[in-house]
């Protein structure tokens, strides 16, 4: 199996229990570039992450977002821009996967929903989508962004967004999120994983790894433990009989 992940920390974050169940599967992260010694760090932790899950890292060497772009370097920009490089990051994220696919051979392939629309999300299911087959290709949803419930309350009040909005105003962000086109227009559920409470233990021992980014996704780890304890992982496939 072969899971992408759009940043260094998303495949563990969004599907742990699944690649604790699929050995040796491999996690391929995009975007893995930035400022050298901030990014030399995270690889690190996503090393360790893995390591902790069972999974094989692959780290692409692609600039994340605010580094590709201006436009991506505010909350705003970030979740609702299209900077004039996206079509170029798509087609070179594509090619990518086409190399690894290749390569690799995997049975199937996961990538993201894009649940949360970052930009950097919406490139690495564009690119899925254009290079795998549908018969080999599922979709998890992207957490923490799948643990917010679908309130405007609960939206606002998710550590992330808190985080990350800058000085973006309700009404702006609300604007814009109509703006978004709904993906995909059909999806068939096709797998709903609860972890035991050993695959609870290794997450969290695996998410724990990743120190640079759980102040900004999570208020602490008992509301971590809680919301993995808690929410079944999904996994779905485009149906294309609609």
């Amino acid at each position: 199996m072969l899971v992408l992940s759009p940043h260094l920390d998303d495949a563990a974050l969004s599907c742990p229990t699944y690649l604790q169940r699929t050995p040796d599967a491999y996690v391929a992260t995009v975007f893995t570039e930035g400022d050298d010694a901030h990014y030399r760090r995270r690889r690190s932790e996503d090393r360790k992450a893995l390591r902790e899950l069972g999974a094989r890292p692959i780290h692409l060497g692609f600039l994340d977002a605010p580094y590709r772009s201006p436009k991506y370097r505010d909350f705003c920009g970030i979740v609702f821009g299209r900077a004039r490089e996206y079509r170029g990051s798509v087609r070179a994220v594509a090619q990518a996967i086409e190399e690894l696919d290749s390569r690799l051979r995997p049975r199937v392939i996961l990538a993201p929903l894009a649940i949360g629309n970052h930009v950097d999300h919406r490139v690495v299911r564009e690119a899925a989508l254009a290079v795998v087959s549908s018969d080999r290709l599922l979709f998890y949803e992207d957490r923490p962004y799948a643990f917010v419930p679908k309130s405007w309350k609960h939206y606002f009040a998710a550590r992330y967004v808190r985080r990350y909005r800058g000085t973006a105003t309700d009404r702006r962000i609300m604007k814009a999120w109509e703006s978004v086109p709904p993906f995909p227009h059909s999806l068939r559920r096709m797998s709903l994983l609860k972890m035991k409470p050993t695959e609870l233990t290794r997450t969290l021992r695996s998410l724990s790894a990743y120190r640079s980014q759980l102040p900004d996704l999570f208020e602490d780890a008992a509301e971590m433990r809680r919301l993995y304890h808690s929410t079944p992982e999904k996994l779905y496939r485009l149906d294309l009989g609609n």
